[in-house]
């Protein structure tokens, strides 16, 4: 089987049924913990700078939109998802996997709550197994990496597992979860010059890899087919 079929199989699938106790109460626990860091971020160096120029990007048509957190400015759902994903991240005190070098949420629970709030109502039994899929698929990659970090991983893994959370959000086909899967390897980017030079590009690339989930699904669902050959 084509490994990214075998992870989109596995997001698709994935249900709150079948979930340990413990793995659901770990996701509400990592779910407040980010929501937390994330609102606080709102107040960190940058924070508005992104804020305003993510505000110059376009204003919510009446149904597509989404908040970002704190500031309560109501943006196309890309845009609050990468709001949310930046100030998550932008001071380094969300959660890590740390044999997978991955910040799952930063760029998963962005991506996903801009995603329930311009197509929901969602519900927990639906939200949290996406969350859960998703983190799996992200942290999966950069477990399976052996080779030195050459690539912001964080970015780089996350599009992947945001982009399968939102695909089992929204239910869709296996093809067109494929085809999204394939525009997320296409806006897949993030260096680690940042960590040379010491400047804001990491949460940026966060931030960036969070808005590319929500367009690699909204490519594929328009109707454009997708690399296949994608991990």
């Amino acid at each position: 089987m084509n490994p990214a079929e075998a992870f989109a199989r596995h997001a698709l699938g994935a249900g709150l049924a079948a979930m340990p106790p413990d793995a659901v109460t770990a996701a509400k626990t990592f779910i407040l913990d980010t929501f937390g860091v994330g609102v606080a971020g709102a107040k960190a160096p940058h924070a508005a700078d992104v804020l305003r120029a993510a505000r110059g990007w376009g204003v919510a048509a009446t149904r597509d939109g989404a908040h970002t957190w704190a500031s309560g400015a109501r943006l196309p759902a890309v845009q609050a998802a990468f709001v949310n994903a930046f100030q998550i991240h932008c001071q380094e005190y969300d959660c890590v996997h740390e044999p997978a070098v991955v910040h799952p949420l930063a760029t998963i629970l962005a991506a996903l709550t801009a995603e329930a709030e311009r197509s929901g109502p969602v519900s927990g039994a639906d939200f949290i197994p996406a969350l859960a899929a998703a983190v799996d698929v992200a942290t999966g990659l950069g477990v399976a990496v052996k080779t030195p970090i050459r690539f912001f991983r964080p970015a780089t893994a996350g599009i992947f597992g945001a982009t399968l959370g939102i695909a089992r959000l929204r239910r869709l086909p296996l093809q067109t979860t494929l085809d999204a899967m394939g525009y997320a390897l296409a806006f897949a980017s993030g260096t680690m010059q940042a960590h040379v030079e010491g400047k804001p590009a990491l949460p940026i690339q966060i931030a960036n890899a969070a808005r590319g989930a929500l367009m690699a699904i909204d490519t594929a669902v328009a109707g454009l087919p997708g690399p296949n050959d994608v991990i």
